[in-house]
């Protein structure tokens, strides 16, 4: 049954957003299931290939400090591959994500506005047809946001440059104010990544909706995504098309990732058995027996694909409510019901 269609807000976009998942995860659970199951498995494959080719990396913090003192080449060679390796995995994870929520899109899209219904083998199939203009909309947001964190982490790389040049000078006393130059040069570091990351993460927030609902290419999609979230749609602070985001992926991401932990529960509790007790930093993956660590970790992939529909219902309702405002959908959407009564 779709909803009727009127500017929303923010409270019932979150209220109609878990109505819509309450109704309709039962339904989408195989689909979403499947795209975790291939997170899962690019995961576990990241962590066997990490274990082959850098064993450096996975003996722990003690272990590792030594390396880094005995055989300081190879443990630097070793954590730039682990880092490359990382880095790789997760662009894939984030595309498959993606294709993921193109697909879920797909499908709730009619439940939300009226329409034919699309069984989930339909959805899946629209969201495969799509596979370039996903990649290449994907990989213009990924050359954006590292070209934005690294104009954020500029600042933070000039004073780390100054730090380093300070406790290198010949004068004593510029060694304490280096320290200190350093230690700021890293928060500031930091926070540029965290913004750009969190600026980046709302720029894109429907970019699943827009590859799902408009026929767009990679590039048109990019640019489509900056114009629904950017200006304002009412007045006021919360007006803010992007202060609104701000607020729903922070009360949906803090939610998912409280589940998330719930659900690993039973990794941690092997974490601590097998392990030193909670210290990681020693905790070697290989010792815990895959008749345990795999059921448990599958367990939480499980109860995610339970809960992960209702971030994209979100991001879907808000896309909706955002072209209600500025575009008149609700009346675009009578106007071609007339048509076809006519």
């Amino acid at each position: 049954m779709a909803l009727k269609l009127r500017p929303l807000e923010l409270g019932e976009l979150i209220d109609r957003a878990f109505t819509l998942w309450r109704a309709h995860w039962k339904t989408l659970f195989p689909l979403v299931l499947g795209f975790q199951l291939v997170t899962y498995a690019m995961t576990k494959a990241l962590a066997i290939f990490a274990n082959e080719r850098f064993p450096l990396m996975n003996q722990g913090g003690e272990a590792m400090t030594e390396a880094y003192r005995n055989n300081r080449g190879e443990a630097w060679l070793q954590l730039a591959g682990l880092l490359g390796a990382s880095s790789i995995t997760m662009l894939v994870l984030l595309w498959v994500s993606t294709v993921s929520s193109t697909a879920q899109s797909h499908w709730l899209y009619p439940t939300v506005v009226g329409g034919p219904a699309l069984s989930l083998r339909e959805a899946f199939a629209a969201a495969m047809k799509k596979l370039g203009r996903i990649s290449a909309a994907s990989l213009w947001a990924a050359v954006w946001t590292v070209a934005f964190s690294a104009l954020l982490m500029l600042p933070g790389g000039l004073m780390l440059g100054l730090g380093m040049y300070l406790l290198r000078a010949t004068q004593e006393a510029l060694a304490p104010v280096g320290a200190i130059v350093l230690i700021i040069a890293t928060l500031v570091m930091l926070a540029g990544i965290a913004i750009a990351l969190l600026w980046s993460l709302i720029r894109f927030s429907v970019i699943s909706q827009v590859l799902a609902l408009e026929n767009l290419s990679g590039w048109g999609t990019f640019r489509r995504c900056g114009a629904l979230t950017s200006g304002r749609i009412t007045a006021g602070f919360f007006g803010f098309v992007k202060v609104r985001l701000a607020v729903l992926v922070t009360l949906t991401g803090v939610l998912l990732i409280l589940i998330n932990q719930l659900a690993g529960a039973p990794v941690w509790v092997l974490y601590g058995i097998y392990g030193n007790g909670f210290d990681l930093q020693n905790l070697r993956l290989e010792q815990i027996p895959p008749y345990f660590l795999v059921p448990a970790e599958l367990l939480q992939h499980t109860v995610m694909s339970v809960v992960l529909p209702v971030y994209t219902a979100t991001q879907l309702l808000f896309y909706v409510d955002v072209r209600v405002r500025r575009e008149g959908l609700d009346l675009q959407l009578k106007l071609d019901e007339t048509k076809a009564a006519a």
